[in-house]
């Protein structure tokens, strides 16, 4: 009972995370995108919404990681031991004694500071982080992961990704990059840069899970070349919720969602990806969708990730 209460949370957060993506998510994709992505962002969507040829433009367990199959005592956020030390002067204040001559201390400790693994489920340990005082984890201080990925966002736009982040135990360091591009017949037509990147804390890390909240910048950066016609830019600002969930080995459950304003353009992003986890490298497959205005971006993805 335990572990499917353990399971309950997780799966319907994600369950409710998914359909919401694709319950918003319209049953036809936008023609000429990258268009229609400048007008949004400039705020002369209107002008561009009659245009139409493609070739013109563009639970966890609080006591930590642990080897499978090992169990613990002492859950809760303090971890206390009695030292036995010999008395060599004036008895201290609180301090008892026994007959041996020496003194019992009881030290109530604090939670210590969160470490990573290597990476998910490393040898026979259960999930990412090491939240307790276990000397033989091979936790440690810092670490970071990198992603590329790809997807199909219909009517010949595709996007590729890259994903960095820098890891420390109460905060993360995040950049995302996406390059996407119209095709016509194979041929590509068009194409721009999306992406943010921003700080963000942890307010949870257990065993199994990692939650973050943070921000940043939202960008975006035009990939004409010259006489393709005129490079735009933009700046703006972005908000974002996430989770890293590490239920069972091999499994890892990510969910990001996010709210930006890019120029002229509101975003709302919503991704989830479920991944298998193979040493150091994990594959996923998700679904990403992205509201930016009036115009949707969304479609399935396929990725791979290095833990380091």
């Amino acid at each position: 009972m335990a572990r499917l209460d353990r399971w309950f949370g997780p799966i319907a957060c994600f369950a409710a995370a998914l359909g919401l993506g694709l319950a918003m998510a319209p049953a036809t994709a936008h023609a000429g995108k990258l268009s229609s992505v400048r007008s949004e962002v400039r705020g002369s969507s209107s002008s561009s919404s009659g245009s139409s040829g493609r070739g013109s433009s563009s639970s966890s367990s609080s006591a930590g990681s642990r080897p499978s199959g090992s169990s613990s005592s002492g859950s809760s956020g303090t971890m206390s031991a009695t030292y036995v030390v010999p008395v060599h002067g004036p008895s201290s204040p609180g301090a008892h004694h026994d007959h041996s001559g020496h003194m019992h201390v009881r030290v109530v400790r604090l939670r210590p500071r969160p470490r990573m693994l290597r990476h998910p489920y490393e040898a026979r340990y259960d999930g990412y982080n090491i939240v307790d005082d276990d000397p033989n984890a091979p936790g440690r201080q810092f670490a970071a992961n990198l992603a590329a990925e790809g997807a199909w966002l219909g009517d010949g736009t595709v996007r590729g990704a890259v994903h960095a982040r820098i890891v420390f135990p109460r905060a993360e360091i995040d950049s995302r990059t996406s390059l996407l591009v119209d095709t016509v017949n194979g041929q590509p037509v068009d194409a721009l840069y999306l992406g943010d990147a921003g700080l963000f804390l942890i307010p949870w890390r257990s065993a199994h899970w990692t939650i973050r909240a943070g921000g940043g910048v939202r960008y975006m950066v035009d990939g004409r070349t010259p006489g393709q016609g005129r490079r735009e830019y933009a700046l703006g600002w972005n908000a974002a919720f996430g989770f890293d969930f590490f239920p069972v080995r091999p499994l890892v459950v990510s969910y990001r969602l996010d709210l930006a304003r890019l120029w002229q353009a509101t975003i709302v992003q919503n991704r989830a990806t479920v991944g298998a986890a193979l040493g150091p490298f994990e594959l996923y497959a998700g679904y990403d969708a992205m509201r930016l205005g009036t115009l949707w971006l969304h479609g399935p993805l396929v990725g791979l990730r290095g833990w380091f």
